[in-house]
This record gives C-alpha cells, sequence and structure tokens, in this order.
C-alpha cells in the first residue's frame, strides 16, 4: 500500500471539524498470496479501533474491523475481494472504489481514509515486471536491466542496497548493484524446476530499503532442445504366427522426452521392410504410442526373423532421436489371440484403499480349443517396478487387486498394460490397458 498524493484537508459531513485525510491504493495481480494487510499504530493515542470502520460493498451487512496486535493494525485478509461501489461511513470513510491499470493489468482497490491528528506508515509492493529467458543460460548471464524497467536509478539500486528477498530453492539469481542488471547465478534446467509443465515461472521478491519498496520479478524459463527421446529398453523381441492376419497392430513400448511443446516427442519412424510399417495411437493423456503393424502376409519359410529399427523423433530444430532395436520372430500353427471386451479399462480408486482391495477382474476370449484357447493373464513385461509393487493380477482369474500403499501426491494416475496369453504353440497375445 502506498500513499497516493499529499495530505489533504476536507470537511467532515455533519459539523465544522477538519480532519486530515490521505488515500491509500492496493494492487493485486490474480497471483497475490492470501494474507492480511499491516501497518504501523498511529502515534495518536486515539483508540483507533474506534476510528476506523470498513463496509463491505457486496455484502452490506458486513462490516471489516480492525485488530490491535503487538503495535500493528491489520486489515483482515478478505479485503482483497473487489469492492464495487462508493460509500459514507460513520463519516470516516468516504470512498472505495474499482479501477484497473492498463501498464499492470492488475484489480486495484482504493480506500481513502479520514482520521484525526496522526498519521499511518505503510509498506509498498510497488511494482511488478516479467522476464522470458531460455534454460541452460551460462552463469552471470543478463537477465534484465532492473534500473530501466524499474525506473530506477543506479545510484538508487546501490544506495538502497537492492536485493532478492525471496526465492524458493537454489539461488539462480543474482542482483548487480553496480550496472543495475539481474544476472544468472547457478544452471537452470526447466526439467528440472518444472518437469513437463507447459509453463514454467520463477517468482522472485526485489527488495530496496529507505524507504521500504517491494517489487515482484516474475522470470519464465523457456525450453531449449536439450533433451533427446528414449526408451527404457533398446531392444525387444515379438513372437507373431505366421497365419496372422494383416492390419492386427503390436503395441510396442513409448519413448519418453522430457522436453515440451515443440521441442517434445513428435513421431516415430520404422526401418524399412515389406511386410512391417508403425502406427502412432493418441491417448488421452497426450502420449503417443507407437503400433507395429502387419501390412503383408508373414511367410516363415521366405523370411523367419525380421530385423526392425523403431525411431523416435522430437519437434527440434534440428531434431533429436532415439532407436530401439524390435526382432520379430515368425511362427505357426495357433492362429487365435486372446481378445479383451475392451481395449481400455478405466477404473477409480480411494487413496485410503487398503491392501487386498479388489479393483476389477479383466476378460479375454480365444476362439481357439484346448491348451490354444486357455489364458493366463500378467502385466505387460516393461512395466515399472512401482507398478509391479503396487498392484497385482491372478494369472488365471485376470482379476486385478491392491497390493501396496497409494499416495495420490506421488501419482494420481497409473496406466497399466495387461497381456492375455495363451497357452497354445507359439504363444499368442492379446493386449490392453487399466
Amino acid at each position: 500500500l502506498n500513499t497516493d498524493g499529499p495530505i489533504k484537508y476536507v470537511e467532515v459531513l455533519g459539523g465544522d471539524m477538519l480532519s486530515q485525510s490521505q488515500s491509500f491504493r492496493s494492487c493485486l495481480s490474480p497471483v497475490s498470496e492470501f494474507s492480511d494487510f499491516t501497518f504501523v499504530k498511529p502515534s495518536s493515542t486515539t483508540d483507533f479501533k474506534e476510528m476506523i470502520n470498513v463496509l463491505d460493498a457486496s455484502l452490506p451487512d458486513s462490516a471489516w474491523t480492525f485488530e490491535s496486535q503487538q503495535g500493528l493494525y491489520r486489515f483482515p485478509s478478505y479485503m482483497c475481494y473487489a469492492l464495487r461501489k462508493q460509500r459514507l461511513v460513520e463519516n470516516k470513510i468516504v470512498s472505495v472504489s474499482e479501477m484497473e491499470t492498463a501498464k499492470w493489468k492488475k484489480r486495484c482497490e482504493e480506500v481513502a481514509l479520514w482520521w484525526v491528528d496522526f498519521f499511518l506508515l505503510w509498506s509498498t509492493i510497488d511494482g511488478q515486471i516479467r522476464y522470458t529467458i531460455p534454460e541452460e543460460l551460462n552463469v552471470g548471464s543478463i537477465v534484465g536491466n532492473l534500473a530501466k524497467d524499474l525506473g530506477l536509478g543506479l545510484a538508487e539500486i546501490s544506495d538502497r542496497k537492492m536485493r532478492i528477498s525471496s526465492e524458493a530453492g537454489k539461488q539462480y539469481f543474482k542482483v548487480d548493484l553496480e550496472k543495475g542488471e539481474l544476472a544468472v547465478s547457478e544452471r537452470i534446467d526447466r526439467e528440472t524446476l518444472c518437469e513437463q509443465s507447459a509453463s514454467c515461472l520463477l517468482p522472485l521478491q526485489l527488495v530496496v530499503e529507505g524507504p521500504l519498496e517491494f517489487f515482484r520479478v516474475d522470470i519464465e524459463i523457456r525450453d531449449i532442445n536439450d533433451n533427446s527421446p528414449s526408451f527404457l529398453t533398446n531392444e525387444r523381441i515379438l513372437k507373431i504366427a505366421e497365419s496372422t492376419a494383416t492390419g492386427v497392430r503390436f503395441p510396442l513400448e513409448s519413448a519418453v522426452d522430457p522436453d515440451v511443446g515443440s521441442n517434445s516427442l513428435k513421431s516415430y519412424t520404422l526401418s524399412k521392410d515389406e511386410c512391417f510399417g508403425v502406427k502412432v495411437k493418441n491417448l488421452d493423456d497426450g502420449r503417443k504410442v507407437p503400433e507395429l503393424a502387419l501390412e503383408k502376409p508373414l511367410d516363415r519359410e521366405k523370411q523367419a526373423v525380421h530385423h526392425l529399427v523403431l525411431t523416435a523423433v522430437d519437434g527440434g530444430n534440428p531434431a533429436r532421436s532415439g532407436t530401439s532395436q524390435i526382432t520379430v520372430i515368425v511362427l505357426d500353427i495357433n492362429d487365435n489371440i486372446p481378445v479383451f471386451e475392451k481395449s481400455v479399462y478405466k477404473i477409480v480408486i480411494s487413496e485410503d484403499s487398503v491392501k487386498g482391495t479388489p479393483l476389477i477382474r479383466l476378460l479375454a476370449t480365444d476362439l481357439d480349443e484346448g491348451a490354444n484357447g486357455e489364458i493366463l493373464y500378467s502385466f505387460g513385461e516393461h512395466m515399472s517396478n512401482s507398478v509391479n509393487s503396487i498392484f497385482h493380477i491372478d494369472s488365471n482369474t485376470g482379476e486385478m487387486f491392491l497390493k501396496g500403499e497409494l499416495d495420490y501426491e506421488s501419482a494420481a494416475t497409473y496406466r497399466i498394460e495387461v497381456v492375455a496369453t495363451d497357452k497354445g504353440s507359439p504363444e499368442m497375445e492379446g493386449h490392453c490397458s487399466v
């Protein structure tokens, strides 16, 4: 809060007495913290609490009060909400209005206070600026010119001892008092700070003394293409029956790219093969899952093994890529694969569910008879250790149970690949996701 203009003298309605007046303006951004306003107790011995009263324009029957604590007076935090009307309250608070500042696009609240024989001292949050920089800048790189952007002189920045008063975790930035600039002081890795969030923002609070003022600086960290797509495993072996019909797809392992936006994973390619191609399945969570598609009938006598290379490519410039080797062994006999009722099952479970809680019973059918139609259930071979430690599937019934403890804060969702394998020779597999 800061004073808005010099002290004025106005006539209090209903009497001849003149009172000192002072206008205070609070400018709050949409991301302001939910907290109380505090200001120094006036020097007057008059009971300040009885001198001032404020009505909430949105709730006409309620009033704010001022609480005295250790020599300070405090606005309740809900005063931060918008006030829309002008009011005259006990001839002491004259106006409450709403305004917009085009410069910062913040909601401002202005409260004019009338009082007798005392002054109020307020701390000030004076302005807000925003910079955008790429990650991995060299230490010492300049982020921005604080002196210019905050409208302060170089001598003023040095004399008033500008410094960073709040920064989460590591100190990634420092203030150069001689040049009035904000500079990088530590290596900034966007993936470490914000993982794969679309936006990565580091908020800073700058403080200067004499008088005490605060400035907010938001620094957006822009992603650069410093990571290549990678696969959990470098090789996978598939056994596919010679009689498998064309058009059948076999799910492959997805690649992971920590980069975001245009630098994230974009496509997959497959080395040239007359029988196979690659298709991409886009999931609801944004992941791209490659699938090996059989485009031409297999002939075991002609080619018993196919050696393929799956390549994941990102959208960076220049693009980065990662590869995985796919080996297809062609087998005959057993010509039907187990088929689940659905390709994707969705279930919801409470975080406090106890171990042993049943989750879902999966069912796959195989048109073959005898051993070729008997099915065993299991999790996909590339499932993470965390999935295997938390969930269990009965290999004979296909029923899934909770095996470990859930922690919503660690992982709110899981995608579990389930395989139904028959007992034929060769084995045939069907797949679904839970």
